[in-house]
């Protein structure tokens, strides 16, 4: 049998519980039978949809080593040990990374998706904090990557949690 084209792409990779439930074509084979087979516009679009995946987690590492960057930029300016001018978006910046200091917690797992209680204690303390300062429920959101309503509910619960204490 004649190996696939170059430009075709192949199975190596899927997961079997996937391929299993792949869409299937008849296409013929190297002598002309026609056999079915994985339809291979679906596995192209499993490769072209792994890659965009990476790339979206490539940008939000990016992203969150910016925050890091700054967090460290800024305590250095408020600390005396750099000379600068901190703005408000990096006050605020700094002031996520004292409440993450005083819970114990990373900003890994503050912007990750753990739902351990410590951390998603932390993250609603955030969220309050960041709607004290005016900040938006969406703009809240695309911060942590959450969706505005994820960022209401832990805030409402924050609040349940504090007036029953």
């Amino acid at each position: 049998m004649n190996p696939p084209p170059p430009n075709r792409r192949s199975v190596a990779g899927i997961p079997k519980e996937l391929l299993a439930t792949a869409p299937r074509k008849w296409m013929p084979n190297a002598i002309g039978v026609r056999v079915r087979v994985i339809d291979p516009k679906w596995i192209e679009e499993w490769h072209l949809e792994q890659e965009a995946i990476a790339a979206w987690e490539a940008l939000i590492a990016e992203r969150q080593q910016d925050i890091r960057s700054h967090i460290e930029r800024v305590a250095d300016i408020i600390a005396g040990r750099s000379e600068g001018v901190v703005t408000p978006f990096e006050r605020t910046i700094a002031e996520l990374d004292a409440i993450m200091r005083r819970r114990g917690i990373t900003s890994d797992e503050l912007f990750g998706p753990s739902r351990k209680r410590a951390i998603v204690e932390a993250r609603a303390d955030c969220y309050a904090f960041l709607q004290k300062k005016g900040w938006s429920l969406p703009r809240i959101g695309r911060m942590f990557r959450k969706d505005h309503t994820t960022i209401l509910n832990g805030i409402q619960r924050r609040r349940e949690t504090t007036n029953a204490a």
